[in-house]
């Protein structure tokens, strides 16, 4: 719905004009950037980094956060802001507070928007709007009809000393050891998330025989990779039917 006062959108699905100069526009938010669980986050590796979650069904609305790494590295929320034009002010200010992170999402948003399309690349063009990511070697309902390349995405985290400690003690005592797993689910879709945006950078709308690899580095890193194939898709002619008489 547009807000003509404010000139753009606000329902965080299209990119709007900020009402602060400071803030860059609201960025569009991908449908393969809206899985729930842990937060998707523009850029890593900052003292406070800007993005979103979004929460699993009849749990909670979508909403833009402010994010920090925990001590065994895990992404944990530090802040919440409503997923609107006002929300994402408010969430760039307060990342504003650390200058070299503001600086590095700012950038990071010019670049999706000169690849992804949102500063006036055609809205039909293929890949712009979805990424759709399949294990199998083709995509039932559609055709292949352009190969772009394989694609990876990776990440490597380290583990906390004291994590090791504790993980010693839960293999006595038995159970999930909650934070490893934490740990690599957001490692898992960190490097997807990666691997999809090179897709998306080289034209495609898809990624085919898409798989995991996940290795240590020096027993005290870990490496998880996602690869896959990019290519264009696209769906095949329905079946003609026969008028019944």
């Amino acid at each position: 719905m547009t807000d003509p006062a404010r000139g753009g959108h606000s329902d965080g699905q299209h990119a709007v004009v900020g009402t602060d100069d400071s803030a860059p526009a609201m960025p569009v938010i991908r449908d393969h950037e809206k899985y729930a669980g842990s937060p998707y986050v523009l850029v890593d590796g900052t003292s406070r980094m800007i993005g979103w979650q979004w929460s699993a069904p009849g749990k909670g609305s979508p909403e833009f956060v402010i994010a920090g790494r925990s001590a065994i590295g895990t992404l944990k929320v530090l802040e919440r802001f409503p997923l609107t034009e006002d929300g994402w002010l408010g969430a760039w200010r307060s990342v504003a507070r650390d200058p070299v992170a503001a600086q590095k999402a700012a950038a990071r948003l010019a670049k999706r928007a000169a690849v992804e399309g949102e500063s006036g690349l055609p809205r039909s063009r293929p890949g712009a709007e979805r990424m759709l990511i399949v294990t199998t070697n083709e995509v039932p309902g559609h055709r292949i009809t352009q190969v772009h390349g394989d694609v990876f995405g990776l990440t490597v985290r380290t583990r906390h000393l004291f994590s090791g400690i504790g993980t010693w003690f839960r293999t006595i005592a038995g159970g999930e050891m909650a934070g490893y797993t934490k740990l690599l689910m957001d490692s898992r879709n960190q490097a997807r998330e990666r691997m999809s945006r090179e897709a998306h950078a080289r034209g495609a709308n898809a990624i085919v025989a898409m798989r995991f690899d996940c290795n240590e580095i020096g027993n005290f890193m870990s490496e998880v990779a996602a690869y896959g194939t990019a290519v264009t898709v696209e769906p095949l002619d329905p079946p003609a039917t026969t008028a019944q008489p």
